[in-house]
């Protein structure tokens, strides 16, 4: 017998109705997925489209993660924007990088833009560190309350800077000397102990669980930040999970509260017992919070990591310099030698250094710790933008005589000049140095890193002959 197919196969509803809800509950993560996928497909078709050039697009319309352009930028960011520098220096671009597209504005527009107050520092900093993330509190804060920070280096920090000039010289002193030794294994921490000594004391600069989370916590935080941002912004609080390195974050956040809160607890007491004359970040926080709720532990690794690694950059930096031109050695240490013997070691002494200052900021000027300024994203026509200024007059010839070699002498010559006697000093901001910033919003700590960066490489190089630079620098620090 043959089977008629003219006459349809009906199935007893009980049937049918098992039958469909269960092929819908069991191809449901399927038609989940596929959906997701659409969705992915789709959305940058619905964006609206830019007439400004995009200077790393994808290759292949099937990249939706945007991972080619992502690795352009993390590896070719240079030659990238020096390219379209040097063919477009009057005109705007776009570029992908490790966190979504950016705005290039170019260099002659920094007056323009320098001043535009609907342009946000802390608005950038949540979004490019993750701050609504568990495990990012150390960055979350500098974000949420960047004005408790500001206030804190403005009107507490760089008002008390003379005061820690003999604290800072005596923990350098004691930790290079405790480094730079025939015992390889020691741990580089001489950063990390000069800054807890200054905002924290002795007893935090002492505390080797505070020195290793201050030092370690951003190490670990970037290459999870950069998993995290291979994937849509959406789609991170889940994606968290999974990505290897994020729970050591959070146990470091864990570690570092269980180190910072006992601190506030026993300086509650202290102060409800009429104890006063404190003067450290755990009372300066306060001072500036003005009742203000903020995140106690937060805000102390946050300050000290940004502290810690951009002026640890800049030693290094600095180092290798030296290094390269140990001919500037003995002039160097013959300043220092004088400047000491003659005022002791007094915040005046450092600003007397005006050749140490100007191979310091000539290092600085070769290699920032960013290429580009300015990256804040805008409150209202450009939401969700990113705009930056690259750092690219710091190489101009417009501004600098032979640019691409390292000078130490350049800024001293500069600042012989008539009028120009309080320019050009490491923790001065210009138009042509973006080394700390510039505009409404520039570091707020830069009086203090040039303090502690300047004394950190006054007790290397007169402690160590200068054949012995170059070989410590796999050392670091």
């Amino acid at each position: 017998m043959t089977l008629n197919l003219s006459i349809p196969i009906i199935l007893p509803p009980s049937v049918s109705q098992g039958f469909l809800g269960n092929l819908l509950w069991t191809q449901a993560p399927y038609f989940a997925a596929t959906f997701i996928l659409l969705v992915i497909c789709a959305f940058p078709l619905l964006k609206t489209q830019s007439n400004v050039l995009l200077l790393n697009p994808k290759k292949s319309i099937f990249d939706f993660l945007h991972i080619g352009p992502k690795k352009s930028f993390f590896t070719e960011a240079d030659g990238i924007i020096k390219r379209w520098l040097s063919g477009n220096p009057v005109k705007a671009a776009r570029i992908n990088t490790w966190d979504g597209e950016v705005i290039l504005v170019p260099p002659h527009m920094v007056h323009e833009v320098k001043n535009e107050r609907r342009l946000s520092l802390s608005l950038w900093l949540r979004k490019a560190f993750h701050a609504h993330l568990p495990g990012f509190e150390g960055f979350q804060e500098g974000g949420y309350h960047h004005d408790i920070l500001k206030s804190t280096c403005n009107n507490q920090l760089n008002k008390n800077l003379a005061k820690f000039t003999q604290p800072l010289t005596d923990e350098a002193r004691t930790a290079v000397s405790d480094i730079f030794t025939e015992q390889t294994e020691q741990t580089p921490n001489i950063v990390a102990r000069c800054v807890a000594r200054v905002f924290l004391g002795e007893e935090f600069a002492r505390n080797p669980d505070w020195i290793r989370i201050t030092r370690d916590y951003t190490l670990a935080g970037v290459p999870v930040g950069f998993l995290l941002r291979l994937w849509p912004v959406s789609w991170r609080p889940v994606v968290q999970w999974l990505i290897p390195g994020m729970s050591k974050l959070r146990k470091m956040m864990a570690e570092a509260r269980q180190i910072v809160e006992p601190a506030v607890e026993k300086r509650n007491k202290q102060k409800a017992a009429g104890k006063t004359g404190f003067s450290d970040s755990l009372e300066w926080f306060d001072e500036s919070a003005r009742g203000k709720e903020y995140d106690h532990t937060g805000v102390q690794v946050f300050l000290s990591v940004a502290a810690i690694h951009t002026s640890t950059d800049l030693v290094c930096s600095t180092l290798v310099r030296l290094a390269q031109n140990p001919e500037i050695l003995a002039p160097l240490r013959q300043e220092i030698a004088t400047v000491l013997d003659e005022s002791g070691w007094e915040k005046s002494s450092l600003q007397m250094m005006k050749l140490l200052d100007s191979v310091v900021k000539e290092s600085q000027r070769m290699k920032p710790v960013a290429i580009g300024s300015f990256w804040f994203p805008a409150h209202d026509s450009s939401k969700d933008s990113t705009i930056a200024i690259p750092s690219y007059r710091m190489w101009d010839s417009e501004f600098y005589g032979n640019p691409e070699k390292w000078d130490g002498y350049r800024f001293c010559k500069m600042r012989e000049e008539p009028g120009h006697e309080n320019q050009h000093q490491l923790a001065t901001i210009s138009v042509d140095h973006f080394g700390f910033g510039y505009g409404r919003q520039p570091c707020p700590g830069r009086f203090y890193a040039a303090d502690l960066v300047k004394t950190i490489l006054i007790h290397i190089v007169m402690k160590l002959p200068p054949g012995l630079v170059k070989t410590h620098l796999r050392h670091p620090t």
